[in-house]
């Protein structure tokens, strides 16, 4: 069978994986430094995955800083009061965004 060259980089991305990521990011942010987005509300950390050629990234912060576009994304965000069961369901939400940006790009016109 044929190596799919789209999906390359997904054999590496499991939750577990991603959720290592998301709890070394909550910890080792400076938290002092993030607004609320509302007064008394959590505070949030925008975080994306990317995949592509082959490869997988975490990105945090603001997505207006991202200059490589490439690839499947998936966003969304974690708070400093995340625990763990919390952060693995943000990375499972994440990999299905990105999926599903990959097979979206598989249907035809």
């Amino acid at each position: 069978m044929a190596r799919d060259e789209h999906a390359s980089g997904f054999e590496h991305v499991t939750a577990q994986w991603l959720a290592s990521l998301l709890k070394a990011e909550q910890r080792d942010t400076c938290w002092s430094d993030i607004e609320p987005e509302e007064p008394g509300g959590d505070l949030m950390l925008d975080v994306r995955l990317q995949v592509a050629n082959g490869d997988a990234y975490l990105r945090v912060g603001s997505a207006d800083y991202d200059q490589d576009h490439r690839g499947y994304w998936g966003s969304g965000c974690i708070a400093q009061s995340d625990d763990w069961p919390e952060l693995l369901a943000t990375a499972e939400d994440l990999i299905s965004q990105a999926r599903d940006m990959l097979a979206d790009s598989r249907m035809p016109d």
